[in-house]
């Protein structure tokens, strides 16, 4: 492994194997520590030290460390049961073997944080709407910054133009946008407070004969986030930040048809990792819901993520997202439907009567970030 182009912002990293061979997708653990002890505080050592050995030091840290270690050629290093005042060597040879006696180097760290309130202040930006994962018959309308999206499956295996299968789905998204002002581009302690609205149903009908019958599947997740950059869709799994899923409904079981769609929904998690950062989410308020449907949901959330970093000068989103996919599959002369409503679009299956919630949609209603 090798590092160059080294800068206060960060390095370049090469991995090569054994006969120097180029190394992509390989675990790696990086730390870069400065050694200034009104900034940060580190301990460390170099000696020979054997699998299963537990490292004590005094003073603690105080709060949560990163240990980085290597040993010798031929054996791996690593922490376990970490803590604040040191934590248990593993060591282990290629072969498989605990190893004795072996050339050891670590190094702990807490995290950097080179900020005070009085240095870092953040520039609301604006916002808009977005959307992706579309296909089949969905669609997305916006009204007072509410999105209102809504996605339906329909099957019918009667007819000339029969439908036996329709596969639908849709993300759709809300942001605001902010820039952070600091004199440099270093990580600062933040909490970043999300206030957000959600209102919609989710419902099925399938009509079943003696010669025919129709499945219908749903998924549909709510997520609430920052990420890096001035732009979500696809940026939201690609880019740095934090994300949180504040509510969800689904079919059970889920069939074989939902497998791929489920993990389009899950994705691949980008998120800056922080000792100590947590996510809290509370209801601020709810609403009338429709009875009838198989999931209705008409609240307010209030979502806080807390001891988070956020770089200087560095524009970022705050984010609520609706992901949601419906299937509906006909076999012989059966029919059915299914749809995500966050929009009270027509077809209605539960609420001809009207809509009760006063209004669908996802709403970001307003954000907050504060430094400390």
């Amino acid at each position: 492994m090798e590092r160059r182009n080294n800068s206060d912002s960060g390095f370049n990293i090469y991995i090569f194997d054994d006969r120097g061979n180029s190394v992509s997708d390989a675990w790696l653990i990086w730390m870069a520590v400065i050694p200034d002890n009104s900034k940060n505080g580190f301990r460390g050592e170099v000696r020979q030290l054997s699998d299963g050995q537990v490292i004590s030091f005094s003073p603690a840290f105080g709060q949560d460390p990163a240990f980085v270690l290597s040993a010798q050629p031929g054996v791996i290093a690593g922490a376990l049961s970490n803590r604040r005042d040191g934590f248990v060597l593993s060591l282990i040879s290629h072969d498989g073997y605990s190893a004795r006696g072996v050339w050891v180097q670590w190094l702990g760290a807490v995290s950097t944080v080179m900020s005070s309130p009085s240095v870092i202040s953040y520039i609301r930006e604006g916002g808009g709407t977005n959307f992706d994962n579309q296909s089949g018959t969905r669609g997305v309308e916006t009204q007072d910054d509410w999105v209102k999206p809504w996605i339906l499956a329909q099957a019918d295996g009667l007819g000339v133009k029969a439908k036996t299968e329709e596969y639908s789905s849709l993300r759709a998204f809300s942001y605001r946008k902010f820039r952070t002002v600091a004199p440099n581009s270093n990580f600062y302690r933040a909490d970043v407070t999300v206030r957000v609205a959600v209102r919609g149903i989710v419902d099925r009908v399938s009509y079943v004969t003696p010669i025919g019958g129709c499945a219908t599947q749903y998924a549909v997740k709510v997520v609430v986030g920052i990420v890096e950059g001035g732009n979500v869709g696809g940026a939201v799994d690609v880019f740095p930040g934090y994300k949180t899923e504040i509510w969800h409904a689904a079919s059970d079981p889920l069939l074989d048809f939902l497998q791929e769609a489920t993990l389009a929904i899950v994705g691949s998690v980008v998120e800056y990792v922080v000792p100590g950062a947590d996510v809290a989410i509370s209801l601020v308020t709810y609403g009338a819901d429709v009875r009838d449907a198989d999931e209705s949901v008409n609240k307010q959330f209030e979502v806080k993520f807390r001891n988070i970093r956020l770089k200087g000068n560095q524009e970022y989103c705050v984010y609520i997202y609706l992901h949601g996919v419906v299937k509906a599959v006909a076999r012989g002369v059966g029919a059915g439907i299914c749809e995500i409503d966050f929009l009270y679009h027509e077809p209605h299956i539960s609420d001809k009567g009207g809509d009760p919630m006063g209004g669908r949609g996802i709403k970001l209603i307003d954000y907050s970030v504060n430094f400390y």
